[in-house]
């Protein structure tokens, strides 16, 4: 134990809960015999100390996919922060994929991150799978790698980096493609609560079937949809998804924005662990 990686998991909302309830001293017992700072962060209860360390040690060398994540959230945030109608969600499911980020501006912008640790293996089909829901796809790597990806990628695909100081840099602008998108496609990335809203706000009603039939029914009038409708009809049930996800008044450090925002928490734990950080 005690590598990298394992560092790499205080960034997650399971880490975050062992915190809430006092069951987290094992792992940074384990990590604190390669990593010094983390006694000193046990000693003084200092959690700043703990993740902004950890996280300036992992962007400098071991960049995982949560430093890709949190890098890239903090520039949307800023090039969205006067966009108040902007939508940020992580982890979006897109056929067969989950799209790492998407960023609702206007349009729809599917994010694919593909970090030192990564392979490039699956990034044709994951593009493929986004260009059915979405209007634009950009993919986020290192600098070295995108001699290798570029000849896979058409070129209306954006690709951004980010270098050796830690920075995300824009390689090449993406540009709307929209022959691919696909209304079932969008229709299964929906949740039950949310295309069921979405079909009684298209036609004034919900199918009055059972249960085993809903999915089915709904999925008929969607697809009567053009691509474009659907889209638009899709974007804003998740757009609605993104505000569930937390924007709070604490001033939250740079390494656990993401984490804390965006992460999955529910609002009680964020609430309670704002007091732990104050």
């Amino acid at each position: 134990m005690s590598s990298l990686s394992d560092l790499s998991r205080i960034y997650s909302t399971k880490f975050i809960r062992h915190i809430l309830t006092s069951t987290h001293e094992e792992l940074l017992d384990e990590l604190s015999k390669s990593f010094p700072f983390i006694k000193e962060a046990q000693n003084n209860g200092d959690f700043n100390l703990l993740f902004n360390e950890a996280y300036r040690v992992l962007l400098k060398k071991y960049r995982c996919e949560y430093i890709y994540k949190s890098e890239l959230y903090g520039k949307i945030r800023r090039e969205s922060r006067k966009k108040m109608k902007d939508g940020i969600l992580t982890e979006v499911k897109s056929g067969k994929c989950v799209a790492d980020m998407l960023w609702l501006n206007g349009t729809s912008i599917a994010y694919e991150i593909k970090t030192e640790i990564d392979t490039n293996r699956r990034l044709t089909n994951q593009i493929s799978s986004y260009h059915k829901l979405f209007k634009q796809t950009v993919v986020v790597s290192y600098e070295k790698n995108i001699e290798t990806i570029l000849p896979d990628l058409p070129e209306h695909v954006g690709i951004m980096y980010l270098n050796n100081r830690g920075t995300l840099k824009l390689h090449r602008e993406s540009k709307e493609f929209l022959d691919y998108l696909d209304q079932e496609t969008m229709f299964f990335t929906l949740r039950r609560h949310e295309y069921e809203a979405a079909i009684r706000e298209l036609y004034g009603y919900v199918p009055s079937v059972s249960d085993a039939y809903i999915f089915e029914e709904c999925l008929k009038l969607f697809k009567k949809l053009s691509p474009l409708e659907a889209h638009d009809v899709m974007v804003k049930q998740l757009k609605h998804r993104a505000s569930l996800s937390l924007e709070s008044n604490f001033s939250w450090p740079k390494s656990i924005r993401l984490l804390l925002e965006r992460g999955g928490l529910k609002k009680t734990e964020v609430l309670q662990f704002s007091k732990i950080m104050s």
